[in-house]
């Protein structure tokens, strides 16, 4: 099996809780993951934002960077990105290959008793390929927090207090002074952690000069959240990864704001909380188009077309079997048509499209 294709494999195992696996891997590898320093970037939305922008800052300071995310739109290689650009094939088959081999190596002796899954494996992948990136950030970097409930705030807290670890709070206010090449309200809370985050990484010695923050901010590389592209033939279509509550809320308040109504193309995963989504962004398009994204956790679209009729009955609502239907129908009821609900939808719609994410 070539090594993408083992990489795939995997997605079944699931997810998994714990270190044991991903720990006996990187031992095996000689610690790729100990030759830089790192950020963690956390959070239910916002993760991928905040990443983007400092990525960005630090890269137009002049520092070497690579950044690792998941999911990605169409292609594995957007997961693990270098230098502002994700890796090359050849490059991610190389490290892959590493990765497969010790991990059969450690299946074979016993030291791993069950499969490592996806996720663990392609973080393996991460640590292997960034060993050669240049480390950009001193030990002891504080907490950035950005705006939380208070119960969550609480709880980061206290953690902080007994690990010794200085908390910083980040609003919205911090990123008043920049322009911000993301779209949406939502981005000015996720751009004040990143200019707090880039402010302890120059206190600790690593420069990040004010035009580089604003150019970082300006000119962060994203895909599918809150784009706007626009085809040859003049249709357009707003992709957003909205997946959640949160997510569709940022979407809807971005929507409600322009003067026509959008049709909008949905799918989502079973497990997704696809009422929630419902309540807050049906009322900010003008009809909905149910379909499925080539996954096999994809919700079904009569399903989704239920519970869309209960939450708004007066809603035009159609079902298509594909996406590829769904976009005709939806571009048949305006030019103008948003797709979200699953980054997988959009990973689809964007391979079918011939639209690149970088």
């Amino acid at each position: 099996m070539d090594p993408l294709s083992y990489l795939f494999s995997l997605e079944h195992f699931g997810i998994k809780f714990g270190l044991e696996n991903i720990t006996a891997i990187v031992e095996r590898l000689g610690r790729p993951d100990r030759t830089f320093k790192s950020v963690h970037v956390a959070g239910t939305n916002g993760k991928g934002s905040v990443t983007a922008m400092v990525d960005a800052a630090l890269r137009a300071a002049g520092h070497r960077t690579a950044r690792y995310t998941s999911p990605h739109l169409t292609d594995l290689s957007e997961r693990f990105v270098i230098g502002g650009r994700p890796v090359a094939h050849d490059t991610l088959v190389c490290a892959a290959a590493t990765v497969r081999d010790v991990v059969e190596s450690l299946r074979f002796d016993g030291t791993l008793g069950v499969q490592p899954t996806f996720f663990e494996v392609t973080t393996a992948v991460a640590f292997e390929l960034f060993r050669r990136a240049e480390g950009i950030i001193k030990a002891g970097v504080p907490i950035v927090v950005g705006p939380v409930d208070p119960e969550s705030l609480s709880v980061i807290a206290r953690v902080a207090n007994e690990r010794g670890a200085t908390l910083i709070r980040a609003t919205p206010a911090d990123a008043a002074p920049f322009t911000l090449g993301l779209h949406g309200d939502h981005q000015r809370a996720n751009a004040g952690v990143a200019v707090r985050l880039l402010e302890q990484l120059t206190a600790r010695g690593v420069g990040v000069p004010s035009d580089a923050v604003a150019r970082g901010l300006a000119n962060p590389e994203w895909p599918g959240r809150l784009d706007q592209r626009r085809l040859p033939d003049g249709r357009e279509l707003l992709l957003d990864a909205a997946h959640n509550p949160a997510g569709a809320a940022a979407l809807a308040s971005y929507l409600t704001a322009e003067s026509q109504r959008r049709p909008l193309v949905f799918a989502a995963m079973r497990d997704k909380d696809i009422d929630g989504m419902f309540r807050i962004l049906l009322p900010a398009i003008g009809a909905a188009v149910m379909t499925r994204a080539s996954n096999p956790r994809s919700a079904d679209p009569g399903m989704l077309a239920d519970s869309a009729r209960t939450i708004a009955p007066a809603l035009p609502i159609a079902i298509e079997p594909s996406s590829t239907d769904a976009l005709a129908a939806a571009w048949r009821m305006s030019p103008r048509i948003v797709v979200a609900g699953s980054i997988f939808l959009l990973g689809d719609v964007m391979q079918q499209l011939g639209l690149h994410s970088y």
